[in-house]
């Protein structure tokens, strides 16, 4: 089977499992959060392991007749920032807000003891995924009134303006779809069926956390706004394969390597920054979590061995 086929293949079978995984999370509604974070970290682990075992080396390679810089390091740290910019930056909830020395968290739905409600308030404040599932629940503004009342009037009133609006979780769930298509830009460009196939593997499982989450949160909403937003994550990773395959066929090896390059920053942000902070950002399920990144990262790399021996 050629290279084509093989990147049609992956395209169907992200598009598949991500659709099977949605249809799964609605159906049953709740998913163990131990389960979800254990996933993620495993998709963290192989993200790392192919940006700098891949990605980084092949973007460097085809980058190598410029000397006067390294560039493709250069170019995989503005990759980074892209992606941090995106999700940090523009598409900002603004949902810290500062008043005075005191800093509140105006995003914290669920007030449960303990452990819990840290986990709650760090990984809202940490993960674009988790601010898309606080936004698009049930009762997004029910809860967070006990945590806006202890701020002065203007800054409730800005609260209010964000939880009465869809605004702000259009923009996050436009930020996460941008991660999808960036990874499904980075198996566009493959050009060997195994790479190829380690990172579909790879996305893939990211994808599975984020659907999860999204999809459960979307219970006690109206059909119309849950199929939009469920869709446009379903379908991000597959629209970066075919836009990665249209610019593969009209661009140089040397401009390749540029995107290769950038993509690799996009790969570090989403498990370096993202994934990891995220999911350890306190010590519940940690080891099982380390160990799922492991894990993963071990995969990756005696996925990679094997191929260079074969």
């Amino acid at each position: 089977m050629d290279l084509y086929n093989w990147k049609i293949l992956s395209l169907s079978l992200i598009l598949f499992l991500s659709i099977l995984v949605g249809l799964t999370a609605y159906a049953l509604k709740k998913i163990p959060s131990r389960l979800t974070g254990i996933f993620n970290s495993f998709a963290g682990g192989t993200f790392l392991a192919i940006a700098l075992l891949h990605l980084l080396p092949e973007g460097v390679e085809k980058l190598q007749e410029f000397k006067v810089l390294p560039l493709g390091f250069l170019i995989a740290l503005i990759g980074y920032f892209f992606i941090l910019f995106i999700d940090k930056i523009a598409f900002s909830d603004h949902h810290l807000v500062t008043h005075g020395n005191q800093h509140v968290d105006l995003g914290v739905h669920n007030h449960q003891p303990g452990i819990d409600e840290e986990e709650t308030r760090l990984k809202h404040v940490i993960s674009t995924r988790d601010r898309v599932v606080c936004h698009l629940g049930s009762g997004c503004g029910e809860n967070c009134g006990s945590v806006c009342e202890e701020l002065r009037k203007p800054f409730l009133d800005k609260c209010n303006k964000w939880h009465t609006s869809y605004v702000s979780s259009v923009l996050l769930i436009i930020a996460l779809s941008l991660h999808g298509i960036l990874e499904g830009f980075a198996i566009g460009l493959q050009e060997n069926s195994k790479d190829l196939m380690n990172l579909t593997i790879a996305v893939t499982i990211h994808k599975v956390p984020e659907i999860l989450a999204l999809c459960i949160s979307l219970g006690d909403m109206t059909q119309k706004h849950a199929f939009a937003s469920v869709s446009l994550l379903i379908m991000a990773s597959p629209i970066g394969i075919v836009m990665g395959m249209l610019v593969m066929k009209y661009i140089s090896t040397f401009m390749i390597g540029v995107l290769l390059s950038f993509t690799t920053g996009t790969f570090l942000y989403i498990s370096a920054s993202e994934i990891v902070v995220e999911e350890f950002a306190i010590s519940k399920n940690k080891w099982a979590k380390f160990s799922s990144l492991m894990l993963g990262a071990t995969a990756i790399t005696l996925m990679l061995f094997l191929e260079e021996h074969e």
